[in-house]
């Protein structure tokens, strides 16, 4: 852990609950050890597993919408903030609506527009937007009868925000139905048969992509990736990087997708965020927090930065892990 001193510059990441994993990865970008810079974890419980594993923690307010950005940006500036990585879906609307404010105070954040966020976040919109019209994107619908009746099993979920516990997968039309009740502002899918895979890229400050990697999600819990192993796949690479080029994203994103019997990619979402299992690409070469850092220093990306693919595949397996603090 790194010495504190009143100096000392700090990347803030937000909602660090029990992302020991991200820590990890930022503290060990190549930028962040080299410039010293402090890995600050915010979160609203000071009770959170990841404290143990910041250089510095910080309590934060719930941030939606409905946050005073000003006092965010007040705890900011005491902390000595420079960067901010946000991690949960339902404060990246505000990070979006604030950036500039941010930015204006000399603090970076990787997030994306408000046009962007939005578009991920409702997920009736992403599925049919109409500058994804000819890309392979599952459309939903609110009502179920709406969609065609060859279909015969369903997907229902939430239009807005996260929330993979309250999905239903796989359901008969009459289930479909009865667990939509279930739901605040049900939408309805067809439920496809096939692999699921994880894209994870960035996308740089002019909408160039810089690094891609997909990669096979072998066991999902909870909607994160328990295991799941890197592959290359160009076909998936290239629709993921037109997609993410269609709708002007910004900083990391994640592409959920379905390959079918028929090895046809069908995109069900994207997240304008780092995800759990996002680590496993940053060991294949994706240097997501060195990128964002040199980005916000108005550096170029380039030379020993640039992209380069570990050669091989790389399984992660993502299991509980003990941590030891010995006190005199």
């Amino acid at each position: 852990m790194k010495k504190v001193t009143k100096n000392s510059i700090g990347i803030l990441i937000t909602s660090v609950s029990k992302k020991a994993p991200l820590i990890e990865a930022v503290k060990n970008s190549e930028i962040c050890m080299r410039q010293k810079y402090l890995v600050v974890g915010g979160d609203i419980s000071r009770k959170v597993i990841s404290r143990y594993f910041v250089d510095k923690f910080v309590l934060l307010p719930q941030i939606n919408t409905r946050t005073d950005p000003r006092s965010v940006l007040s705890l900011c500036k005491d902390n000595n903030i420079a960067f901010i990585i946000p991690t949960r879906d339902n404060e990246l609307m505000f990070w979006a609506i604030n950036r500039q404010m941010f930015n204006n105070a000399g603090i970076s954040v990787m997030i994306s527009d408000t046009e962007s966020i939005e578009l991920t976040r409702d997920k009736l919109l992403f599925g049919n937007n109409t500058l994804l019209k000819g890309f392979p994107i599952i459309s939903s619908y609110t009502d179920i009868d709406q969609i065609s009746h060859d279909v015969a099993r369903y997907v229902v979920k939430e239009r807005y925000g996260a929330g993979a516990d309250k999905v239903g997968l796989n359901l008969t039309k009459k289930d479909a139905i009865s667990h939509s009740k279930l739901l605040t502002l049900p939408i309805f899918q067809p439920f496809l048969v096939g692999d699921e895979y994880s894209v994870d890229l960035y996308v740089d400050k002019i909408g160039t992509c810089q690094g891609c990697i997909c990669r096979k999600r072998a066991l999902v819990h909870n909607g994160e990736s328990q295991i799941t192993t890197t592959e290359l796949l160009p076909q998936l690479e290239a629709l993921s990087q037109s997609i993410a080029k269609s709708i002007g994203f910004y900083g990391h994103i994640i592409l959920q997708v379905i390959k079918d019997e028929m090895n046809n990619f069908h995109v069900i979402e994207i997240n304008a965020r780092f995800g759990g299992a996002s680590t496993l690409s940053v060991k294949a070469g994706l240097k997501t927090f060195d990128w964002f850092l040199l980005e916000s220093q108005g550096k170029k990306i380039t030379g020993r930065y640039s992209f380069i693919r570990h050669h091989g595949e790389i399984t992660q397996i993502r299991y509980p892990k003990d941590k030891y603090i010995y006190h005199e």
